[in-house]
């Protein structure tokens, strides 16, 4: 018994032994696979690196150097860290990626792609929220180096002397070219040795707009390369002067952690000020290739297609289709019998689609009657007749922003003749015997040559609709680039995406309207209802992101109570045009003017009098970046306009805008805005829709502009409280049916009824 009590004994605190030795290596090899590869082999890196520079020292002065330089002790920590920062990795991998002597080695260069390796998988959050993105990016600014610079420049003088070289200079041409294009405020920046300041950063967006502008020779290659140059240097010099002012990569890291907020935001509830902040930031860090993580999930999850638009097939048919009637003199032989006479064609042209994803196809039928009335040749006698010939030709049309082609038409005929006289030619001897003949060879080959008359009409309808289609189209591929592809370029608001499409009942298009630096729509399109023979969908990024093309900078003044406003700056023509006439503009210019004029404390001057007797001089310089926007929500358009300076005599006001609502209604067949609800005035960069409080100042003059703005309007001078859109007419068909009208979570949705 004793001893079968002690093996039991025994064994129990062997088995109590294998329990308790293992636990403290179990838990250090969780702890191991809590770390991912890529941070293990950091680890393992870093030991061998260390360990090869100390050499065997136990205290190597030349290791702590290193791990200064290197911030080794902070990178340790976040190794051991259950939450890396990105930030503190981000800061390490900048110094491995320095130009410091030694670097280049080996094991430095494998402790720094090891090091690479780790922080993309930390920018990767597995969230997958677009503000732990921006969170992760934190660190990622490397600030601009001396010959970062340097070779930015290089290049954008380099794309200038091409320019200059091409225009030859000396000619009047290029003196002009230079004049329009500001040259003289771009070349002293071409100097390696000029100094960026505020006044010469604004000379360099002033000589960018004009090389964006709709002009006919922009759109070539030598003056794009200028401009794609110039957009990527102006990020460029600016950054790379603020790395010497302060720490740059602090600076980004602020945008970053702004931008987080409104990614936050706008996931939640998105408006036009979420978007354009952060497109702000996005713009920035594709120009300086910092955060490829965060660009790349940006672009991904909130650039979606802007523009939607449809067109059924029974609308195409309804308003291309057209009835062809033309009369052509015959000319044929058939079977030795030489045929002339005339023929009258009547036809109609009808289109199908099909189905397909990536472009528009389109088939053309033309189908008709050829009625002819011949003469045949064929001695001694003439043969008189008559003929039906009925066919059906098609053509498949291929459409895409690529190209447009066409394959060759074929055509299917078939011809009925009638024998109406033989006549005999030569004198009337031997007429009867000679006639009977011809009648009866005639009756012989007369299916026969109905057989050959088919095939002679299907050559001849097949390249008459060859010809005449292929010069439509090459017509209308020129007028597709004149008119839209061309203006876009110089614009640079070519699609990054645009997709043609057809079904077998319509067929579409669907684009994204933004620059490389720009974003779409992060929503997609809310639903449309069925049966539309017409509809277009068109999100409010599209707007937005044309307006600060053709409205950035653009300045509406007015020097004299007897003149009309003016429009100075980069302004559309269009814009100049309506100015000229004196049309709503002044009406505009007028309401947001009178705020101007106005004391901000409220208080009246007795010496004034009467304002419009004591008029003064204003001006109104709208914003460079966003100078408007609109947002579709609730059945209703907000358009805020952005005014970056108001100015009256010596009063000057700056970053003030100005939001007019109004409500998306049906007028018969037309489109009916009706202003709602007060004229909001807000400081530039406040979003109602989040930021809660203002500063008292800020809260006492917007009350004030408020007040005059809307006293204005309610006298019905100013912003119109109506704005009527006539209904869309289509010739010979008449007005269409308005069916849907609706404007909400950003999307402007329109369809129409045919007749």
């Amino acid at each position: 018994m004793p001893g079968i009590y002690y093996r039991r004994k025994q064994l129990l605190f062997v088995l109590l032994g294998f329990a308790l030795l293992p636990l403290s290596p179990l838990r250090a090899n969780e702890d191991e696979a809590a770390k991912s590869l890529s941070a293990q082999r950091v680890e393992s890196k870093l030991d061998e690196l260390e360990s090869w520079i100390a050499k065997g020292e136990e205290e190597s002065p030349k290791l702590e150097r290193w791990r200064r330089y290197l911030f080794l002790e902070d990178l340790r920590g976040e190794l051991e860290s259950d939450e890396p920062d990105p930030a503190v990795v981000m800061r390490s991998l900048r110094k491995f990626r320095s130009e410091a002597d030694g670097l280049r080695m080996r094991r430095f260069v494998e402790a720094r792609n090891a090091l690479t390796n780790w922080s993309r998988e930390l920018k990767t959050p597995d969230s997958g929220k677009l503000s732990d993105y921006a969170a992760a990016a934190r660190g990622d600014h490397s600030p601009i180096t001396e010959s970062q610079l340097a070779e930015a420049r290089a290049q954008l003088r380099q794309s200038a002397r091409n320019l200059e070289q091409t225009l030859d200079l000396g000619s009047s041409l290029a003196a002009t070219w230079k004049d329009y294009l500001h040259w003289d405020l771009l070349e002293p920046q071409l100097e390696d040795d000029h100094k960026l300041t505020r006044e010469s950063l604004s000379n360099l967006g002033k000589v960018l707009a004009r090389f964006r502008r709709n002009e006919p020779g922009l759109e070539l290659d030598v003056f794009r390369g200028v401009a794609d140059n110039l957009e990527s240097f102006i990020p460029t010099v600016t950054w790379a002067t603020t790395a010497k002012v302060r720490d740059a990569s602090a600076a980004f890291d602020g945008l970053l952690k702004g931008l987080e907020q409104q990614l936050e935001r706008h996931s939640e509830k998105p408006t036009s000020e979420t978007h354009w902040k952060i497109t702000n930031v996005y713009r920035l860090a594709k120009q300086l290739g910092d955060s490829p993580s965060l660009v790349s999930a940006i672009k991904g999850r909130l650039s979606k297609p802007n523009v939607v638009a449809r067109v059924s097939l029974n609308f195409l048919n309804r308003t291309a289709q057209r009835p062809v009637t033309n009369q052509q003199p015959v000319v044929d032989c058939i079977l030795g019998t030489s045929i002339r006479g005339t023929a009258c064609t009547q036809g109609t042209v009808t289109f199908r689609t099909e189905p397909s994803d990536s472009q528009i196809v389109l088939q053309t039928v033309f189908t008709g009657r050829t009625s002819s009335r011949t003469v045949g040749y064929n001695k001694p006698v003439k043969i008189y007749s008559t003929g039906q010939t009925t066919f059906t030709s098609t053509k498949q049309l291929l459409f895409s922003d690529d190209a447009f082609f066409v394959n060759t038409a074929d055509a299917t005929a078939r011809t009925k003749t009638r024998t109406n006289a033989i006549r005999k030619t030569g004198g009337k001897f031997g007429r009867r015997i000679v006639e009977k003949i011809a009648w009866k060879r005639v009756g012989e080959s007369k299916h026969q040559a109905e057989r050959i008359a088919a095939q002679h009409a299907e050559v001849k309808v097949a390249t008459g609709f060859d010809e005449e289609v292929n010069a439509l189209m090459v017509n209308g591929r020129k007028r597709y680039l004149d008119r839209v592809v061309t203006p876009l370029t110089r614009r640079d608001l070519v699609p990054e995406y645009f997709r043609w499409n057809s079904t077998s009942h319509d067929l579409g298009v669907e684009a994204t309207i933004a620059r490389s630096t720009q974003l779409g729509a992060s929503v997609p399109p809310t639903p449309v209802r069925l049966g539309h023979d017409l509809y277009f969908q068109l999100h409010e990024s599209a707007v937005n992101n044309y307006l600060p093309l053709v409205l950035s900078g653009v300045t509406l003044s007015q020097d004299d109570a007897d003149q009309p406003q003016q429009v100075s700056g980069d302004a559309p023509k269009w814009l100049k045009k309506v100015q000229q006439s004196r049309r709503k503009v002044k009406e505009v210019a007028e309401v947001v003017a009178e705020p101007v004029l106005a004391d901000p404390t409220g208080e009246t001057n007795p010496d004034q009098g009467d304002q419009e007797s004591n008029f003064q001089p204003w001006s109104i310089t709208l914003n460079n970046d966003f100078p408007a926007s609109v947002a579709f929500k609730d059945g209703k358009v907000a358009i805020r306009m952005r005014a970056s300076q108001l100015t009256s005599e010596e009063r000057e006001f700056k970053n003030w805008d100005f939001v007019v609502t109004y409500e998306i209604l049906k007028d018969g067949n037309g489109i009916l805005l009706r202003r709602v609800g007060k004229i909001e005035v807000l400081p530039t960069g406040f979003d109602p829709a989040w930021d809660k409080k203002m500063s008292t100042a800020k809260s006492g003059f917007r009350s004030t502009l408020a007040k005059n703005m809307n006293d204005r309007a309610e006298r019905g001078e100013g912003i119109p409280k109506e704005i009527p859109i006539p209904a869309l007419r289509i010739p010979d068909l008449g007005e269409l049916t308005l069916r849907q009208l609706e404007s909400d979570s950003g999307w402007l949705t329109v369809g129409w009824g045919l007749p």
